[in-house]
C-alpha cells in the first residue's frame, strides 16, 4: 500500500500520523519488576485482609469468669486460678477473642450472686463481647484443705453456664463431675486436662 493511499484514507484525514514511541529494553525491563513487584505487594495485602476477614467470621469474643464454690473457704484456690489459665488457654488457641473477670467465691447469700452476675454481665457488654462464659467450681476437700495443693480429687465437679451479652440471657450449660481419680493424675497436669475437656464442651455451646 502507497504512502498516499494511507494518508488519504477517511480515518486518516486531517490527523496526524502517530510515530511509534521507542523505550530503551533496560527501562522497560527496570519498569517491568517494579510493577510486579508492586503488584506482589497488593496481593499480600489482599490475602492478610481475606484471612483477616474469615478468621473474625469464626472468631468469636469471650468473657469468662471462674466462681469458686466451697463454703468451708473464703480464699481463692490455686486449682481455681490454673482451671480459670488453661480454659482461657483452650479457648485462646481455638481463635477466640478472650477477657476475664476476677475470680468469684459463691456466697450463700443468692441477692449477693446476683448482684456480681449483673455486674460481669454488664461488663461484658461494655467490653463488646459476644458471650460471658461463668465456670463455676464445686469442691470437695474431704482429701486436703490446703488452698495451694493440686489435687483433681479435691473438685467435686466444674458446671458452666454460657450468656449472650447481647441479650444477657443464658444460651447454653453444662456439667462435668470429676470421677475416680487416678494417683497419676490427682495433679497439676491432671486439672489442667480436665479444664480443658471442659473449655471443649463449653464451645460448642457458643453460636
Amino acid at each position: 500500500v502507497s504512502e498516499d493511499k494511507v494518508n488519504s484514507s477517511p480515518l486518516n484525514a486531517g490527523t496526524p500520523a502517530l510515530l511509534p514511541i521507542l523505550i530503551p529494553l533496560d527501562i522497560y525491563y527496570e519498569n517491568l519488576r517494579i510493577i510486579t513487584f508492586a503488584a506482589g505487594v497488593d496481593i499480600t495485602s489482599l490475602l492478610i485482609v481475606l484471612l483477616v476477614s474469615v478468621f473474625s467470621i469464626f472468631a468469636k469474643s469471650v468473657s469468662i469468669q471462674v466462681v469458686q464454690n466451697c463454703i468451708e473457704n473464703d480464699e481463692v484456690f490455686d486449682s481455681s486460678y490454673l482451671i480459670e489459665q488453661s480454659i482461657i488457654d483452650f479457648l485462646f488457641d481455638s481463635g477466640h477473642v478472650v477477657s476475664n473477670s476476677p475470680i468469684f467465691i459463691k456466697s450463700t447469700d443468692s441477692k449477693v450472686n446476683s448482684i456480681e452476675l449483673n455486674k460481669v454481665l454488664t461488663e461484658t457488654q461494655d467490653g463488646s463481647m459476644d458471650y460471658l462464659i461463668r465456670i463455676e467450681v464445686e469442691y470437695d476437700l474431704e482429701n486436703s484443705k490446703n488452698p495451694k495443693a493440686f489435687l483433681l480429687s479435691n473438685i467435686k465437679e466444674l458446671s458452666w453456664i454460657n450468656y449472650s451479652a447481647k441479650t444477657g440471657k443464658q444460651i447454653s450449660a453444662g456439667k462435668l463431675p470429676v470421677k475416680t481419680v487416678n494417683p497419676s493424675n490427682n495433679n497439676e497436669q491432671g486439672i489442667t486436662s480436665f479444664a480443658s475437656v471442659v473449655a471443649s464442651k463449653i464451645t460448642t455451646g457458643l453460636r
